[in-house]
């Protein structure tokens, strides 16, 4: 417990501002949210990935069992961030915010139902199932319009061990529908 007081109070002194007059001018160009509990992973990617168009980061310092000095330190150091978010985008950016995470979440469901309809992946989600494994996509989005980078990873016995790997590296776009590999060796995460 006492580490992760420490802990908190070094990311609020990391996420200290700067004061010039009345106003608030935040010292770093990202603010951080901290979060528990149990996320769906694909909202948990979505939300990451308007959090970095916005600026914003979250960081997971709890999973589903959290006692109430670490929920009061997670409340107080989230309503920091959010005055300080709220400088940056106003009033009620919150519901703006939560809006764009629906509708990234929309898109990159059509994605994962792209990728995961192609013949290729159709066969390693096989291959995996029969071991016990699933295969997860992690999506982000290309510098091309329309398109998406993804990582599909999941657990691999390696040596004796599971371990957490990346099967594919891909390319998708979400209007052609086309999928393209950029990698397919194995790497350990």
């Amino acid at each position: 417990m006492t580490r992760t007081f420490i802990f908190l109070c070094g990311l609020l002194v990391f996420n200290a501002q700067a004061y010039t007059g009345k106003k608030r001018v935040p010292t770093r160009a990202v603010d951080t949210f901290l979060t528990d509990g149990i996320l769906i992973p694909d909202r948990e990617n979505a939300m990451h990935v308007v959090g970095k168009r916005w600026g914003i980061t979250f960081y997971r310092v709890a999973g589903c069992s959290v006692d109430s000095v670490l929920q009061d330190s997670i409340d107080r150091y989230n309503s920091r961030s959010d005055s300080i978010v709220a400088l940056r985008f106003g009033k009620g950016w919150d519901n703006a915010f939560y809006k764009g995470i629906e509708k990234e979440y929309e898109t990159q469901r059509m994605v994962r139902s792209i990728i995961f309809n192609s013949d290729f992946v159709k066969l390693k989600v096989a291959e995996l199932d029969k071991e016990g494994k699933g295969l997860h996509a992690y999506l982000e989005p290309a510098n091309s319009p329309f398109a998406y980078k993804a990582s599909l990873s999941g657990w691999r016995t390696i040596n004796g061990k599971d371990e957490w790997v990346s099967y594919y590296r891909l390319e998708v776009n979400y209007i052609t529908k086309e999928v393209r590999i950029i990698n397919s060796a194995i790497i350990k995460e």
